[in-house]
């Protein structure tokens, strides 16, 4: 599986693949068995370990996406992976992971905008005392 993700305006590939993870592990120094994603800085890529179940896909992807962000900003908090950084990250990861999947109407509001969800409720006009529906 691969996916194209614009991260502050730059394309990442996203690559869900057990060669190229493999690999990935292997030009980084990682040991496979302990990792479940990689952010390549170098060629924007974003490497995910195949068959992960839902909620570890989505953590690991938010994890890598945040170091990228990191990366891009200059922040080397979110950028290094260094254990106490990675605690860090994680625990961001954990909470917009859970953001996402208890408000699932906060998307549709987020791509919609505010202005929009607000047409379809009633407007009241105290000028006029009409209620626009």
């Amino acid at each position: 599986m691969q996916l194209k993700l614009k991260i502050l305006g730059l394309e990442y590939d996203v690559l869900v693949d057990e060669e190229a993870f493999n690999d990935a592990c292997e030009e980084a120094n990682f040991r496979y068995e302990n990792t479940f994603g990689l952010h390549s800085w170098f060629n924007r890529k974003i490497y995910i370990k195949p068959g992960l179940d839902k909620h570890t896909f989505q953590h690991t992807l938010m994890h890598e996406i945040i170091h990228a962000i990191g990366y891009l900003m200059g922040n080397e908090l979110l950028a290094m992976s260094k254990q106490k950084n990675e605690l860090f990250v994680d625990a961001l990861a954990n909470a917009f992971v859970l953001l996402l999947n208890d408000n699932k109407e906060f998307l549709e509001m987020f791509e919609e905008g505010e202005h929009k969800s607000n047409k379809s409720k009633d407007k009241f006009s105290p000028e006029t005392g009409i209620i626009d529906v």
